[in-house]
């Protein structure tokens, strides 16, 4: 569930809750959390954001050795924040970037 606040005609504000639930055998994880994401739009043609994640719920994967470094392909990040960026480049096209630190 999501919560859209426009603060002005340029910048806005989302802010909300989520839950995921995987049950596959003996590998079941879980996962609640708050999201936010501040966007604001410089003109037509770019878009940038700021967006953040926190979830509440212990690590969960079990395809995960206790002391690893690395995370694995289908591990999901604990939390994350970041920035992005739109560019309109046609009429029907547009590139995006972004950058983001994720914590697993």
């Amino acid at each position: 569930f999501a919560y859209l606040y426009p603060v002005t005609d340029r910048l806005s504000f989302a802010a909300g809750i989520y839950a995921s639930n995987m049950d596959w055998g003996r590998w079941r994880q879980t996962d609640v959390g708050v999201a936010g994401v501040l966007a604001y739009r410089v003109n037509e043609n770019i878009n940038v954001y700021a967006y953040g994640a926190k979830t509440f719920m212990p690590r969960q994967n079990p395809f995960r050795f206790r002391h690893d470094p690395f995370p694995l392909p289908w591990d999901q990040p604990r939390d994350r924040i970041g920035a992005a960026a739109e560019f309109k480049i046609g009429k029907n096209a547009m590139i995006g970037v972004s950058v983001e630190h994720r914590s697993y």
